[in-house]
């Protein structure tokens, strides 16, 4: 048969050996065989289970390809997996349309052809993905709490734990910004999760021509890509010699995102978000008690 290029087996995210990846271009019935019996048989297992397949599932179907045309007793006596778990690997295998069933005293199965396997279980995962991500996304437009959304009715004070959840929180704060961000950050180091990795954010806040205020505390750097991005007249930066007591974020002036951490250096201390407006107004009016001492 001929197989599909190399690359669509990348549809799966799939991190195939160099080895694994020779015998999908190249198997013939004769080959597989030979390369099970030299024992690879578990780079087919782990392949087949990446796929989708059950570990029963796969063992049943890698046991076929040595053994070819096999009844459930021969598979049994093989693989030494219970009789019971044969017989639901056999039905499943069938069912998944990726063995045939030989009529006969004894009934016997058939793999199809390892390439067609492959290309079959992928085509049924990229549909699967498909479908999970349209749920997914009816499900975020349908829900304000998968949305990640902020604004209620009343105030809240959440605990964001640090890390990628603090990240991708202040992703989706400067995302929703309608028109204002003020922000203060000990050293320059702090702004590299935005300036080095998030165009699309820089542009979309370039695009609404949000007033973005920053002071950095503790440096004499300014990062070039700060300097290019201070032309659009919408940004603003100042500078603080020393290190500031605190650092955080101010949105629309209706939302805060401050670190928790007494030292702030302190690059991984999680983050107390609140929307309360009276902590929202002292922060704020901390954060021009600054910006009026710091340097341009």
């Amino acid at each position: 048969m001929d197989f599909p290029p190399l690359g669509i087996y990348n549809v799966a995210n799939l991190e195939i050996s160099l080895k694994f990846a020779s015998v999908l271009q190249s198997l013939t019935s004769g080959e597989e065989k030979l390369l099970i019996r030299s024992g690879i048989v578990d780079d087919y297992v782990k392949a087949l289970i990446r796929l989708g397949l059950s570990k029963p599932q796969a063992r049943i179907y890698v046991a076929l390809l040595e053994l070819g045309s096999s009844s459930a007793r021969q598979l049994t006596s093989v693989t030494k997996m219970d009789r019971a778990d044969t017989y639901r690997a056999t039905v499943d295998l069938l069912r998944l349309g990726l063995t045939e069933k030989v009529v006969g005293n004894p009934t016997r199965h058939t793999p199809l052809a390892f390439g067609d396997v492959v290309h079959l279980l992928i085509e049924r995962r990229s549909k699967e993905d498909a479908e999970l991500s349209a749920n997914l996304d009816r499900l975020a437009k349908n829900s304000q709490l998968l949305k990640g959304e902020s604004n209620s009715d009343f105030n809240q004070f959440v605990i964001i734990p640090s890390g990628q959840a603090t990240d991708l929180k202040l992703l989706r704060l400067f995302r929703n910004a309608k028109s204002e961000i003020l922000a203060i950050v000990p050293g320059n180091e702090n702004l590299q999760w935005l300036l080095n990795n998030r165009e699309d954010v820089i542009g979309a806040l370039k695009a609404k021509k949000i007033l973005i205020r920053i002071i950095i505390g503790g440096s004499n750097n300014v990062p070039a890509k700060i300097t290019n991005f201070e032309p659009y007249g919408n940004f603003e930066r100042r500078r603080l010699f020393r290190l500031p007591s605190v650092r955080f974020g101010i949105y629309d002036s209706k939302e805060l995102c401050i670190n928790m951490s007494a030292n702030p250096e302190d690059k991984e201390a999680p983050c107390i978000w609140t929307n309360n407006a009276c902590f929202v107004e002292l922060a704020r009016n901390y954060f021009y008690s600054v910006w009026e001492t710091a340097e341009t």
